[in-house]
């Protein structure tokens, strides 16, 4: 008889990146088969977890925080907590990156015997919501935590790709329609969900592309009204035609066709940085506030590129991955840790690896 494991996980498909490879190695630990997910919200990225055969439903959150709102998502929130009780499931687990309190307490709440904190502290209201933890010890921080637990136990399972097989027909139908040429890059322009703070300059991006001679096309992608603004400037900036604007036109599954088929994707710390890190795709991802030996998609195998020339506030992340006492990236104004990285640089870094 199949054994279905609930499992609360982040609204980033960049964080899934990281959490994928200890899916499977939770599905061992707790003798299951499959996963029902419980996601914050719903988005393109997250749609492509339905592509993956280890992952049985995803159940959306979709917090709303304000005004009739706030009560529309309470009674979303008590109907799942009533869905979850009548599904009986023997075991859930939470991963760290959704250790919010509605989590916790739909943990709580859920009737379910065995609960299972991923990587998290043991904080009160922890344990309350836990009574079985996974934890590593040393300074090995949290995200390379989910790697190493997944490492342990990889060998004892076939881990399917986590966004399904590549659509090499799918991709030329793509190519085709958008008249998108071989040899092509990617650029990665978004920073995330309400991240700012992550973007380079789009006009860094712009004199980027016009070095890139050897290229036929440049690829954007993006997400959100953010990544579409700066899509625009870049498009504005340009001195030549060869870059293709696809932010907010393509989903995330064609995405996904597009950068498996790119020479390099350069780009922000990101979702899109982090897929073809995670695919295997030649990646250049371009710090600033955010570092590679805590989090991004140099933890996946792509290049980190910073500045030679880092103010010296950068990183403003401390080890917990929240932004510091101090220094609050969400607020920052002039990013100049970004701002100091000059398309020279990163087009360095580029032809080293090249």
């Amino acid at each position: 008889m199949s054994k279905t494991l609930l499992y609360f996980g982040p609204s980033g498909i960049g964080d899934w990146c990281f959490i994928y490879p200890s899916l499977p190695a939770l599905l061992t630990k707790t003798s299951s088969t499959q996963l029902t997910l419980i996601i914050p919200y719903q988005n393109s990225g997250n749609e492509l977890l339905k592509n993956n055969p280890l992952i049985k439903e995803v159940i959306y959150l979709n917090r709303e925080t304000k005004g009739i709102g706030l009560l529309r998502y309470f009674f979303r929130w008590l109907s799942i907590l009533t869905k979850i009780r009548k599904k009986n499931y023997s075991t859930l687990a939470v991963s760290y990156l959704s250790n919010q309190v509605d989590f916790l307490l739909l943990a709580s709440l859920s009737g379910i015997k065995k609960r299972i904190g991923v990587l998290t502290t043991n904080s009160f209201i922890n344990k309350v919501a836990f009574n079985e933890y996974i934890q590593f010890t040393g300074k090995i921080d949290k995200v390379n935590n989910h790697q190493a637990y997944a490492s342990d136990i990889h060998s004892l399972m076939d881990v399917p790709p986590m966004f399904g097989r590549v659509g090499d027909k799918n991709r030329q139908k793509i190519l085709q329609h958008f008249k998108i040429k071989t040899p092509y890059l990617v650029f990665g322009i978004g920073g995330g969900r309400n991240a700012l703070w992550r973007f380079w300059r789009p006009e860094y991006y712009a004199r980027l592309a016009d070095e890139f001679k050897n290229y036929s096309n440049i690829v954007l992608l993006g997400g959100g009204n953010d990544d579409a603004q700066q899509a625009e400037i870049i498009m504005q900036s340009l001195s030549s035609n060869k870059i293709i604007n696809l932010v907010n036109q393509i989903n995330m599954s064609d995405a996904v066709d597009i950068i498996n088929g790119a020479s390099c994707v350069i780009g922000n710390d990101s979702g899109i940085t982090n897929i073809a890190a995670t695919n295997h795709i030649k990646c250049l991802c371009l710090y600033g506030p955010t570092y590679p030996e805590k989090t991004g998609a140099a933890l996946l195998g792509a290049i980190p590129v910073v500045t030679d020339t880092p103010p010296s506030c950068m990183p403003c992340f401390n080890d917990s991955l929240k932004p510091s006492s101090t220094d609050k990236p969400l607020h920052c104004t002039n990013r100049s840790c970004l701002h100091s990285l000059s398309p020279e640089e990163v087009i360095n870094a580029f032809q080293k690896v090249d």
